[in-house]
């Protein structure tokens, strides 16, 4: 497991459902940048918006942080 030692902001974040009743669904896509590194994004599906939002930002740290060299 990759620990990094940089601040993580959300530069945009959307979000919207999918379906309708009970069987919706919620979708959370974040743009953020991760250090000084370009922008990096990320995307998540769950039944809970707060934890799609949360899925999605550990998504897109993960493609970000599989591109950074080791120092």
């Amino acid at each position: 497991m990759k620990v990094i030692n940089q601040p993580v902001e959300v530069v945009d974040y959307y979000e919207h459902s999918i379906g309708s009743g009970l069987g919706v669904s919620a979708v959370c896509y974040v743009e953020l940048k991760v250090g000084s590194y370009s922008a990096s994004f990320g995307v998540a599906k769950d039944s809970n918006i707060m934890t799609a939002a949360i899925k999605a930002l550990v998504c897109g740290v993960n493609r970000k942080i599989g591109t950074i060299s080791p120092s």
